[in-house]
């Protein structure tokens, strides 16, 4: 299995795929894609997309479900993660800012 003692995001989207799906027997890496490794349907794909948004309060693009792997899957939602923080900084900077 995948180690993520290092990487938080990729445990919790460890979980949420495991708890969606079925590894039924299937050796997963980070490099693991969803469809072709993994062997999941459009159907499946969509429920991790929907448990993984909700668990993370963000919004993945149903476009980037092709064959996506985990890791790239961990990647964005890292990603997507730092810039809704930033962005919110920013307001919360601008906000003070307005109140002086």
């Amino acid at each position: 299995m995948i180690d993520t003692k290092n990487n938080p995001i990729m445990d919790k989207v460890i979980k949420v795929i495991s708890k969606t799906i079925s590894f039924n027997g299937l050796e997963a890496s980070e490099n693991s894609t969803l469809a072709e490794d993994l062997h999941l349907g459009s159907l499946d794909v969509c429920e991790i997309f929907v448990n993984l948004e909700t668990e993370f309060g963000i919004e993945i693009p149903f476009f980037m479900s092709k064959n996506i792997s985990i890791k790239y899957l961990s990647d964005y939602i890292q990603a997507t993660i730092k810039r809704r923080d930033i962005r919110n900084n920013l307001v919360l900077n601008k906000t003070a800012e307005i109140k002086k």
